[in-house]
């Protein structure tokens, strides 16, 4: 179909908000940066300051967090996040940011490689209608979207083709879920759903043809809603065929048929491991007390092991990330799931080169500590491309942001990452031009100097 689906029957204005009362939230207390283990080093290695101000006046929010408790002992974290409202023009990531760039390549071989990381698209085939994503009445829609609605197609192809005029020469690019809108189950299907994510997946395949996508769920791109099961299922198996371009062997076929997750050679020394995170979140309410749910932990586990056998380097992707979701000081995963995914990340921390996630809509970043209190691996986490705010039950509201798309270079001998270019839409100025025009929002390794 082209990108407009047909609109369900029943439509209703009851619409529930993603992060609204449905979610289990786990919250953890705050500590100072300086109660890290590893704060010697990272006063070694960075002058940092704590701040909370944004450049370009815009507000700017920012915490430094630590997993406490009973998984302490298994992988210490570090968290930093800082979001932008909608008139920054940079974003100010303080203190830990130096520690990122420490992780990353001081050095490359001179072998650089690209890939564009875009994550949260999610398509509101509705838009133009009935606007079931929205989260307030919008009367004057523009072109390219509203802070209060998920994307319109025209800002779904849009974004695609303004990755392509910045760089299309990529070595593969990373698509991490959540193509589905926030739209009550009520108002869609298996069927619908897999449309959509049809939609999408032709969209980017033009938009990069004979490029490898490495692809993975979000929670809203199941339905019901947040709820992948612990066994195969019929959105896992038509997925599977979808994305079976890019997937290629059948071994990580009947992997992706049995739980969403896979592993693809990139090229020798290099491996990508895709998870299927949403089995851990805290609304998969299927999966509780089930130990490993669709045996993933396990397979991970044995993946890393193979990997570091043949002495290869991985980049992780998914669409849920672990550790606390800042300034709301949130963790995403059920409690019961923290501990033993942090435990084998610990364990082949040596290997692991990056991880790079979605589901937030904000930018940010984090550290993972290895068991001797050092910073070991990076992990991202990408803004959206929806410019959807959420809006509480209790009156809480999410600021507005725009729609973002990034772009990392890495050196192909190692893997590791060497830059970040962070791009982003001016949506009120791309709605009055009626273009999508992305620009640099900041180069990572540049305002956080080696």
């Amino acid at each position: 179909m082209s990108g407009n689906l047909k609109t369900p029957e029943t439509i209703s204005r009851d619409k529930r908000c993603s992060y609204g009362d449905s979610h289990t939230h786990v919250f953890l207390p705050v500590l100072e940066l300086e109660d890290l283990p590893s704060r010697q080093a990272l006063r070694g290695k960075a002058r940092c300051r704590n701040t909370s101000a944004a450049s370009g006046g815009g507000a700017s929010v920012s915490r430094r967090e630590r997993i406490v408790g009973p998984t302490a002992s298994s992988l210490p974290l570090a968290v930093t996040h800082t979001y932008s409202d909608t008139h920054s023009n940079m974003l100010q990531l303080p203190c830990l940011a130096a520690v990122v760039v420490t992780l990353m390549a001081s050095c490359a071989s001179g072998d650089t490689g690209y890939f564009w990381h875009v994550t949260d698209f999610h398509y509101d085939f509705t838009y133009w209608d009935h606007q079931l994503s929205c989260n307030n009445n919008v009367t004057n829609p523009g072109p390219l979207g509203d802070y209060w609605c998920d994307s319109p197609w025209r800002l779904v192809t849009d974004t695609i083709a303004a990755m392509g005029d910045i760089k299309s020469d990529v070595d593969f690019l990373i698509w991490t879920g959540d193509t589905v809108a926030h739209i009550e189950d009520e108002h869609l299907n298996v069927s619908l759903n897999m449309e959509i994510m049809q939609n999408l997946t032709d969209a980017l395949d033009s938009g990069f043809p004979n490029k490898t996508i490495y692809a993975t769920f979000g929670n809203h791109d199941y339905h019901p809603t947040n709820q992948f099961p612990a066994t195969g299922s019929e959105i896992y198996n038509r997925t599977a065929e979808m994305w079976k371009k890019w997937i290629q062997e059948e071994e990580q076929m009947n992997n992706f048929r049995k739980g969403g997750y896979y592993t693809k050679s990139i090229w020798p020394n290099l491996r990508i491991v895709g998870l299927n995170t949403n089995l851990y979140y805290t609304s998969d309410k299927v999966t509780v007390n089930i130990p490993d749910p669709t045996g993933q932990l396990a397979w991970l586990s044995q993946t890393l092991q193979n990997a570091k056998n043949k002495t290869e380097k991985v980049i992780v992707t998914a669409h849920i990330p672990p550790g606390v979701h800042t300034p709301s000081r949130v963790v995403w995963f059920q409690e019961a799931f923290v501990a033993p995914f942090m435990t084998i990340i610990s364990n082949f921390s040596d290997i692991i080169v990056g991880m790079h996630f979605g589901h937030d809509h904000h930018d940010g970043f984090k550290v993972f500590y290895d068991s001797q209190g050092q910073p070991a691996v990076p992990l991202f986490v990408a803004p959206s491309v929806t410019p959807w705010r959420y809006k509480l039950k209790t009156g809480e509201i999410g600021p507005p942001h725009n729609p973002a798309v990034r772009l990392v270079s890495f050196d192909r001998t190692s893997g590791k990452h060497l830059n970040i270019q962070q791009y982003r839409l001016d949506l009120p100025q791309g709605n009055l031009q009626k273009k999508a025009n992305f620009t640099l929002l900041y180069n990572f390794t540049q305002i956080h100097h080696r």
